[in-house]
């Protein structure tokens, strides 16, 4: 492993005068929902449509958003306090590649002793309501929020930003490769979050001043919600062919023809796989997978590891061989990936394809041991710094 420095910011100091008085006000009209609660007979209208009625202990609960945002969510209790939110923030397309990251945030911290419950754009105004009479009754809340980059500005930037100054721990969670997209500062700087995690080594080379004192490697593991229980029995005639999730219309032309020419026929593409059964579908017929970037460049590699990816499709028992990567994240991978040069993958299909099953067996053993979610938050040493309200 390589170790990361950590300097993560200590929480907030309690808020000022003119803070607690607002929050004071709030916390009125948000009656006892500073342990999730509602009083008897209350209604849960800012949940929204779609959430589920059915009536929960003492009168009701808040309750994870049902419909479109479809995540299995088994990290919150009706019978005791929220202590933290974890924020699917793109309010334009509630899809399956942020799972990685929501489920080992989620059962990270609820293994560490917290009540977590998960928030979409749906229902982000009970969560405020949650938050502020928390922050009121002198607890910290804590909100890590994932794809702020496709929040609107007017929306749930707005009410981050708002959670912030109230006083609430405000963690922004960076999904995306930074060095042709840097625009980490200007979304510090709007939020103003206590701490920025990140996937990838290689992406904290590109962070802004405002952001490098903040920081902390926590990737996504293994979580038990990305585990679909795949049969590593795979067909015999697939054994010699390699799978790819991903879309090679946003990588240049001449990289997806090196890659047709590397594998001779033997690549299958699919960029339209978003459900469990059709994940459970490709990843049983095609057990060996590739990873690629979409600006590739070696070596040496500045790329960092798509560690999404990786916890996708490792948790279902793929066997990886992937482009090389920055040194840095390539060590958090060893012996779970195969790292190679497109000139080596053809030969290296044909190695791993000699024993497919020991290699899936062996990347998914190392991978749900060194990427256990609790493992991860530890490491990262933030339970030093925050704790569930108790």
């Amino acid at each position: 492993m390589v170790p990361i420095p950590n300097n993560g910011a200590a929480p907030r100091a309690k808020p000022g005068a003119m803070v607690t008085l607002l929050l004071a006000a709030l916390a009125v009209g948000a009656g006892a929902l500073s342990g999730g609660y509602l009083p008897e007979g209350a209604d849960l209208a800012a949940d929204g449509p779609g959430v589920s009625d059915e009536p929960t202990a003492r009168g009701g609960l808040f309750r994870k958003p049902k419909g479109e945002f479809n995540l299995d969510w088994p990290f919150q209790s009706a019978t005791s306090e929220i202590d933290a939110w974890v924020w699917m923030m793109n309010e334009r397309k509630l899809s399956s590649m942020y799972d990685p990251i929501l489920l080992t945030v989620g059962e990270a911290l609820h293994n560490s002793g917290a009540n977590v419950a998960v928030v979409s754009e749906r229902n982000r105004d009970a969560m405020f309501q949650n938050v502020t009479a928390a922050l009121a009754h002198g607890r910290m809340p804590l909100i890590v929020a994932v794809a702020l980059y496709y929040a609107s500005p007017d929306g749930g930037r707005k009410v981050l930003r708002q959670c912030s100054d109230l006083g609430a721990f405000v963690v922004l969670y960076q999904t995306e490769p930074l060095e042709r997209n840097a625009h980490l500062a200007e979304l510090v700087d709007l939020v103003k979050p206590n701490e920025v995690w990140d996937y990838s080594h290689r992406n904290l080379d590109w962070y802004p001043e405002s952001a490098r004192h903040l920081h902390r490697y926590v990737p996504p593991g293994y979580a038990k919600g990305l585990d679909f229980g795949i049969n590593m029995t795979a067909p015999a005639e697939m054994r010699n062919t390699i799978g790819f999730l991903g879309g090679w219309q946003l990588r240049p032309k001449a990289m997806a023809d090196l890659y047709r020419n590397v594998f001779q026929g033997n690549l299958v593409s699919r960029d339209d796989i978003w459900t469990r059964e059709e994940t459970i579908r490709f990843l049983t017929e095609y057990p060996v997978q590739l990873n690629t970037h979409k600006e590739e460049n070696c070596c040496p590699s500045t790329n960092p590891v798509e560690a999404f990816r990786m916890a996708q499709i490792i948790s279902n028992r793929a066997c990886v061989i992937s482009a090389r990567s920055d040194p840095r994240d390539e060590a958090e991978w060893q012996g779970i990936v195969h790292f190679a040069e497109p000139s080596q993958m053809a030969d290296l299909l044909v190695e791993v394809s000699r024993d497919v099953g020991g290699c899936q067996t062996r990347s998914f053993e190392k991978f749900k041991s060194r990427f256990e979610p609790v493992a991860i938050l530890r490491r990262s040493g933030f339970l030093e710094v925050w704790q569930p309200s108790r």
